[in-house]
């Protein structure tokens, strides 16, 4: 399975063992790194860049995401980003 493949079906983010144990070896992390496939979140922790979001900034400043913040990651409702008059 590729890389974002995986990473896709647990999320959109994974740390560096569970990639290793899927077969991913070293070389093709920094491959995947440097075309920009993935993006490296925070040490040993790997994203897709669509997913490099509100969590992935959590992460990189050892913060919680809670209440709203932490709503689209559960895909639970939250309020409207665009007002209703608006469209």
């Amino acid at each position: 399975m590729e890389i974002e493949n995986l990473l896709r079906h647990r999320g959109g983010m994974a740390r560096t063992p569970t990639l290793r144990q899927a077969g991913h070896a070293r070389t093709q992390l920094d491959k995947a790194l440097a075309a920009g496939r993935i993006v490296r979140v925070r040490r040993g922790v790997y994203s897709l860049p669509e997913e490099a979001g509100a969590l992935s900034l959590a992460l990189r400043h050892n913060a919680l995401l809670t209440c709203l913040s932490a709503a689209p990651a559960y895909q639970l409702w939250g309020p409207c980003r665009t007002p209703a008059w608006s469209t």
